[in-house]
């Protein structure tokens, strides 16, 4: 969905989400359980980042929710078409590998 939409911040929403829904996806893989709280996304990209052993998961995952949370609560971000690809390149990097796991 993310690469289907022309609106740069939309696509960087999407691509935020699809991070953290793979992210839901291989901590329950994993048999990690994070409750829903405030900060519960951090404690996801956090754990995401210790199951697949890469410190960059966790620093631009947390990026991007810093990101969205401006976005979502301070009236909007500005992204470029720049950033805002290598995001995406990003998160489908990051998401190929739970898949694997899950399907091996």
């Amino acid at each position: 969905m993310a690469k289907k939409v022309n609106i740069r911040e939309v696509r960087f929403q999407y691509a935020y989400m699809a991070l953290i829904k793979g992210g839901i996806a291989l901590l329950s893989h994993q048999q990690v359980r994070i409750k829903s709280f405030p900060g519960h996304q951090v404690k996801i990209i956090e754990k995401m980042a210790q199951i697949l052993n890469d410190e960059t998961i966790e620093t631009l995952g947390n990026w991007m929710r810093q990101k969205r949370n401006l976005d979502f609560y301070s009236g909007g971000i500005e992204i470029t078409e720049k950033e805002c690809q290598e995001y995406l390149d990003f998160a489908e990097k990051v998401l190929k590998r739970p898949k694997t796991l899950i399907q091996n």
